[in-house]
Order: C-alpha cells, then structure tokens, then sequence
C-alpha cells in the first residue's frame, strides 16, 4: 500500500489534472493506495475516472478538485472503487451558477449544471468522511447499484439533488452530514429498491425542495434525532407509478420510521404522496403502492403550517409530538387513491397521533443542530 503527494507527483496549484488523475488510476495506483491532494486542481466534469477498488482519495491543506466545464457532461466525474474512500476532499464547482433560486423548479444550464461529481455505480463499502461538496451542479454523489454507503461528517452545498439513489441501494447510513442550498433537494431517490437507509444526527437547511424526497423508495429507513430547517418541506415521500416497471416495485415506501427530530420553517412538514401514471393500479392493489407504515415520534415541529400533508397514504402515526407554532396537526386529502379503495369506504386508514403544544423558541439551524 503506497501513499501518494501531488505534489510530489508534479501537479502545480490550479493545474488542470485530469489526464493526469486519469493515468495515475489507470497504471499506477492499486488496491490499498491513497493518494493525498495537497492543493486544489482544475478536473474536467464528466472525465469518468475511475478509481481502482480500495484506493484512499485523501487532502490536506484544503486540497481537492474544481471542477471545469460543468454544463458539457452529466457523466460522472470520479468513479469509485469498491470498499473506496473520500476523506477530508473539497469538490467545488465554480463555473456552475450562483443562483437566487427559490422555485420548485429549477432549470437545467440557470440554475444548476448537469455535471456529476462523484459517482458510486454497482461497488459496495464506499466511505466519503470529513468532505465537502459546493457548487450548483447536477448531483455530488450519485449512488447506483450500491450497498454500505458511509456518509459522515460531510457538508453538501448547493446542486439539484446532492445525494441521488437510484438502483438497488442498500444500507446506506448517513451520519452528522449538512444538507443546504440545493435548488432542488438534500436526499433524492429514484426508481429501484431503496432499502435501510439510516439518517442519523443530519442537518437538512435552506433547500428549495425537500430535505429528503423518496421518488424512488426509502423502505426500511430510519431517520433519526435529524434536524430539517427552512426546507419546502422536510420529507416528501412520494411514489408515483409511471410504468409498468413501477408496478413490479411494491412497498417502496413503508416501514420508515422518524424519531428525534426537529421539523421547522415549512408549508408542510412530512408529505405522502401516489400518482399513478398508468391507470393499472386497482382499488384492490392500492395498498401495495400507496405510502403507509410510516411512524414519526419524540419530534418538534415548529413554523410549520400543516405537519402531516397526507395526499394519500395509511398506517401513518405520530406520539410525543411537541407542535410550536403550527398551524394544524393534518390534512388528509385522498386525491389520487383509485376510486373504491377499501381504506376510504371502511374508515381503516389508521392516520393520527398525540402531541402537545409549546411556545416558540426561534433557535437557528446550528442551535437546534448542535
């Protein structure tokens, strides 16, 4: 196992390195390799370099990458390598826009670039630690196929969505990490089976989105004493059926459990939402599809004006809730479950809970986050 400086290998401050980086990962670094930045380096977005399973990204003195040309390619910058390592790394992108954006929805080469920093496709055991990610790009990390992602102790900045899960993604934990500034959101999640997600003493802060949106599922997760501040809404758990393939994935959002948190500065807190695309899904089906087994205790809401916005869903409780400042504990709304949906006719939603009320204490993101 050999450490590697770049400085020692020749590289200048601000140098543009990617075919340098290229062929270091090609012919020279093997399993167990780290190799340390000591400055920051220009890197073309979407050069796709991968890196060899078990090889150490690693800085010092702030070192890391800017990454250049963020609108040309939404392919992957840096690929990792099984059982690889993001510590201490600084990834910016500073061509990409500095916006004001404050929509739904931004718009792709004005509010954001399509660029891709790192991209954890089809390797498990990949840890990215002590990082930092600022810039409004496509995604910072885009998760593919993956299992045993550690996320920890890194801050996320800007982007559309600055962790996506698509594919099979299992187990992934994410641990005192910040979320902030996205124009779009904190955590995203897309078609495939998202499973045991951990969120665990998170900050999402100043989103335009969602702190964390399931489009893609979040079955198996627990979020865990987190804190979601000034985000359009702190969770949208949503599962829309566009085709056929949706159809075979059922259950993608159940058995999530929220414990510990601070809800605050939002229209809606926690949201549920079905769309079924297809028209395929019967009254008789509903139930493998539509959001439910969803549980939500010992949390604070605060300056929020509907806690649970619950467009459809069932088995969605909450107990030692405090509400401050809010404006109503739920608003249930029913407007996509297929006409004739037992749940509706027969009154077994089981949707409710208990909380008590408080005064406001208006702390700030860094206060309730610690």
């Amino acid at each position: 196992m050999t450490v590697y400086y770049s400085s020692d290998l020749g590289w200048a401050a601000g140098q543009n390195v990617t075919s340098r980086l290229a062929d270091l990962a090609s012919k020279i670094l093997k399993p167990g390799d780290t190799l340390v930045l000591d400055h920051m380096y220009d890197l073309n977005a979407g050069a796709g370099i991968q890196l060899p399973d078990g090889v150490t990204l690693a800085a010092q003195n702030g070192g890391g990458f800017d990454l250049q040309n963020t609108d040309a390619s939404d392919s992957s910058t840096i690929l990792m390598g099984d059982g690889g390592t993001l510590n201490n790394i600084t990834i910016t992108a500073s061509g990409a826009p500095d916006t004001d954006f404050e929509g739904l929805n931004p718009e792709r080469g004005v509010d954001f670039h399509r660029a891709q920093a790192i991209g954890i496709n089809g390797v498990d055991n990949v840890t990215v630690i002590n990082s930092t990610f600022s810039g409004n790009i496509g995604q910072f990390l885009d998760v593919h196929d993956s299992a045993n992602l550690v996320v920890e102790s890194t801050h996320f900045t800007g982007a559309r969505a600055q962790l996506r899960m698509s594919g099979d993604v299992a187990d992934a934990l994410i641990y005192r990490s910040h979320f902030e500034d996205s124009v779009g959101d904190g955590i995203k999640t897309l078609d495939g089976d998202i499973s045991g997600t951990r969120v665990i003493e998170s900050l999402f802060e100043n989103n335009t989105r969602d702190g964390i949106d399931t489009t893609g599922g979040f079955q198996n997760a627990v979020i865990k004493d987190s804190v979601f501040y000034n985000n359009f809404s702190a969770l949208d758990i949503k599962s829309p059926i566009h085709d056929s393939g949706d159809l075979t994935r059922t259950h993608v959002n159940s058995n999530i459990l929220i414990d510990g948190g601070h809800i605050s500065g939002s229209n809606s807190g926690i949201v549920t939402t079905f769309t079924d695309y297809t028209g395929k899904v019967t009254a008789a089906t509903a139930d493998s599809y539509i959001p439910h087994d969803i549980t939500v205790t010992n949390t604070t809401f605060e300056d929020i004006g509907v806690a649970f916005l619950i467009k459809d869903g069932y088995n969605i409780t909450w107990s030692d809730l405090t509400f401050r400042n809010v404006g109503s504990e739920a608003r249930i709304m029913n407007v996509n479950a297929p006409d004739g949906w037992h749940r509706l006719s027969d009154g077994s939603q089981n949707i409710g809970g208990d909380y008590t009320t408080a005064p406001a204490q208006n702390l700030s993101a860094d206060e309730l986050w610690g």
